[in-house]
């Protein structure tokens, strides 16, 4: 499962298989400079549905 950092919030959220969204709903293509790739084994830190593990 891929995962994506927003910068100014230094959350970690899990992406869709399309690349563009988290599974909580944000587009990361609307300001993709608040926004890097981490590494598949980072942890989880995004609370809300869709991201938040178990």
């Amino acid at each position: 499962m891929s995962k994506i950092k927003q910068i100014k919030e230094n959350e970690v959220h899990v992406l869709k298989t399309d690349g563009k969204t988290t599974k909580c709903g944000f587009d990361t293509t609307e300001n993709p400079e608040n926004w890097e790739k981490v590494s598949d084994s980072s942890k989880v830190t995004c609370a809300k549905n869709g991201c938040k593990q178990g």
